[in-house]
């Protein structure tokens, strides 16, 4: 019973492709105790309307509009989902008659997103024109779709808003999506922009994808960056993509911080998982470093004075 409870979005997803009148049947079956599990209803419809709405999109939002409540959202979610990739705009008027809130959320998300991708300019204006987070929201995705295919438009875009009035993540949006392709123009991007606590974010996930694409280049720009939260949280990014290979290196970043706080909180991440992984290594490294205060490195090297996770 469990099994099947966790396998039937799977197995309703192939029926709905082939036959989505059948497996909405299904879904209505007085006897379909899994469809009335917490939760599970919602999931459910959801699944039949992302297929049906790809062979008959008023079909299947009819049919969405007139289920119960505990599965009307994720059914509506389905359907506009799959129509934001063909239409829209329609899927945008549609969403707002969702009642707000997580699922009205994500399917902004996802509209917006699909829009960027055909007309970015239009996907950004429904968007800035919503409120709260569904405006936070719609403004993220579809800056991370245009992104995707025009990273410096993007970043003009954003330029262009004042800063007291930019969603709390537009910076780092558009800067995790440049980093994946092009880190060190994300970076010099990044770099120009005020102090925030979205610059500080897109920071951290742009040096952890310049490090892993090319550590040597990384290190050198962020040893000339002057001191600030933004340059500590690239520090983060970097010294989690170095650990791996080079736990001292990544050690050593962590103290080169400036921020008490987030250095000390790094210290202690790095340093307590480099001592797990390689004592002797550690232990070595922390007798001998200069790097952090005699007091710091006995913290560490005193097992009594280990902290609890």
């Amino acid at each position: 019973y469990k099994r099947g409870s966790a396998d039937a979005p799977v197995v309703l997803a192939a029926l709905a492709a082939r036959d989505p009148q059948q497996a909405a049947r299904w879904l209505e079956s007085a006897g379909n105790r899994i469809a009335h599990l917490p939760w599970m209803g919602d999931v459910l419809a959801g699944t039949v309307t992302k297929e049906w709405a790809r062979q008959d999109p008023n079909a299947a939002l009819a049919w969405a509009s007139g289920l119960p409540e505990s599965q009307r959202g994720g059914a509506l979610t389905g359907v506009l989902g799959t129509l934001a990739a063909s239409d829209p705009n329609r899927a945008s008027e549609l969403a707002m008659e969702l009642e707000p809130g997580e699922p009205r959320s994500e399917v902004i998300g996802q509209i917006a997103a699909a829009w960027a991708g055909r007309s970015p300019e239009e996907a950004l204006a429904w968007a800035d024109s919503l409120v709260g987070g569904d405006r936070d929201r719609g403004l993220g995705e579809a800056l991370s779709g245009w992104a995707a295919t025009s990273p410096t438009d993007a970043a003009a875009f954003v330029e262009e808003i004042p800063a007291e009035q930019r969603g709390n993540r537009m910076i780092e949006r558009v800067a995790e999506t440049w980093a994946r392709v092009a880190p060190a123009e994300a970076a010099e991007w990044v770099a120009t922009q005020p102090e925030s606590e979205d610059k500080t974010a897109a920071m951290g996930h742009v040096m952890w994808n310049w490090t892993v694409a090319d550590p040597e280049a990384a290190s050198m720009w962020l040893a000339e960056q002057p001191p600030s939260a933004s340059r500590d949280n690239a520090i983060g990014g970097l010294a989690k993509a170095t650990f791996d290979e080079n736990p001292g290196a990544a050690v050593a970043w962590a103290a080169a911080m400036t921020g008490a706080r987030q250095r000390e909180a790094a210290l202690e991440q790095s340093v307590r998982a480099w001592l797990r992984r390689s004592p002797d290594e550690a232990r070595e490294w922390l007798s001998n470093t200069e790097m952090l205060s005699r007091d710091e490195a006995q913290r560490f090297l005193d097992p009594s004075k280990d902290r609890p996770r």
